[in-house]
């Protein structure tokens, strides 16, 4: 990922919905929980 090494790089200036997207399933999944992920599970 060499464009977030350019010092002029600032996030705001790029489109990452389709990174967000991704990142979003991988962590969050159909669940929307993190749950599997966590140490210990969560209360409630």
């Amino acid at each position: 990922m060499p464009v977030f090494n350019h010092p002029r790089f600032h996030p705001d200036k790029h489109d990452t919905r389709a990174l967000e997207e991704q990142w979003r399933e991988i962590l969050f999944g159909a669940q929307g929980s993190p749950a599997g992920q966590l140490r210990r599970p969560a209360r409630g």
